[in-house]
């Protein structure tokens, strides 16, 4: 599958307590980035409905993967040594 900008300019998803959203410095079809909107470095910070719905999100982000683009395998790389906080 050709490498494209799914979401040009929206986030994919926004819950109350996450956003989903394309790369935009690496545009690859499938590569999403999972993020919590409050400011943190670990999943060890989640507080129990964060880590409900973190999962819950997870899940519907990897089902989209494949029912809509088809893939099959995935690697997931969490950071938490970044500037940009924790993110999957």
């Amino acid at each position: 599958m050709k490498n494209k900008i799914l979401f040009p300019n929206d986030s994919v998803i926004i819950t109350r307590n996450f956003e989903v959203s394309q790369d935009w410095k690496f545009p690859i079809t499938g590569f999403f980035i999972l993020s919590p909107k409050r400011k943190m470095c670990s999943i060890s910070e989640f507080n129990d409905d964060e880590t409900i719905e973190f999962i819950m999100l997870l899940r519907e982000v990897r089902k989209g993967m494949k029912d809509v683009l088809g893939i099959e395998d995935v690697y997931f790389f969490q950071n938490e040594d970044t500037e940009y906080n924790f993110h999957v």
